[in-house]
């Protein structure tokens, strides 16, 4: 488990909505991942000044042909054979080049089961340090917190964000704190009631504002409250915290492959990133589920 400190953003509008994408589950490699998805939601990021991300593990399938899980027939039909003699280097320098347009705005980078796997079998602890140095980012390890500080500053000169990687505690006034507890993601619950049930087991273990799970291949979030009370313990307090389950970009079913979720009969994946609004004025986070309509399904609305 890490705890990687905090980072700080100061932005210029006073009545500015922040938004934080957690990437995970891309599984790039896989002839499932829809990588044009990707590269529209890191423009998305790119073009919107108050979006920050972070990178919350399976970014990449790393399945080499010594992996007992490798099928050639789900591989990735752009990749030549001649890169699998170097896999883990040669997907690691693709998700670079996905996210380098976005780095500034990253606020760390974790691992999650596939690229754990991955350098534990092959000898290649480094890996993805190595990944988190490119990108300058924290490495976020497995599981951990950090907190995210965001600041007014009506004088901020040059552009209307900043963001800051590395910083103390922040202070004073026009200060919002928020406390990030994520973890990659754990179990193989199939259905909605046992993928909830995995984000509340997270929301229980850990104390942070916004609790971040990936792993399941979902969109789900929920708003959860705990009992306590004022200082003095003579008011009961109330304290909200807010828990998302990040999405994937890995489709179940792909024409004429046949997928380990297909083969475990797993639901249809809703691709893309269920992102968390924050919005310092009003002390409020949001979060944003997402769809992308397909052409045949607008024409007929």
């Amino acid at each position: 488990m890490e705890t990687t400190g905090s980072r700080l953003i100061l932005y210029r509008n006073k009545d500015a909505q922040f938004r934080l994408w957690p990437f995970a589950d891309i599984h790039l490699g896989q002839a499932g991942c829809t990588k044009h998805q990707l590269e529209a939601d890191i423009k998305q990021v790119k073009d919107d000044p108050y979006s920050v991300w972070g990178l919350f593990g399976d970014y990449a399938d790393f399945i080499n042909v010594r992996d007992p899980r490798f099928d050639a027939s789900v591989f990735d039909e752009t990749i030549l054979a001649k890169e699998l003699a170097s896999l883990g280097a040669y997907l690691m320098d693709k998700i670079y080049k996905y996210f380098e347009p976005i780095k500034d705005k990253c606020l760390g980078a974790g691992i999650g089961n596939h690229e754990y796997q991955y350098m534990k079998n092959n000898d290649h602890a480094s890996m993805h340090a190595l990944l988190c140095k490119h990108l300058e980012a924290k490495n976020l390890g497995y599981c951990g917190l950090f907190d995210l500080y965001l600041k007014h500053d009506a004088g901020l000169r040059g552009k209307s964000v900043s963001v800051i990687k590395e910083t103390g505690p922040v202070k004073g006034d026009g200060v919002f704190k928020v406390r990030i507890g994520y973890h990659h993601g754990f179990g193989a619950a199939a259905t909605a009631g046992g993928k909830i049930n995995a984000l509340k087991k997270l929301t229980d273990q850990v104390d942070a504002n916004l609790l971040i799970c990936g792993h399941m291949h979902e969109q789900i979030s929920k708003g959860f409250v705990r009992l306590g009370a004022n200082e003095d313990c003579t008011k009961i307090v109330e304290i909200p915290y807010l828990g998302i389950v990040t999405g994937s970009y890995l489709k179940t079913y792909h024409h004429s492959v046949v997928s380990y979720g297909e083969i475990k009969g797993y639901p249809p994946t809703i691709l893309g990133v269920a992102c968390a609004r924050i919005i310092p004025c009003q002390r409020r986070l949001i979060a944003e589920n997402s769809i992308v309509l397909p052409e045949s399904a607008a024409r007929r609305s």
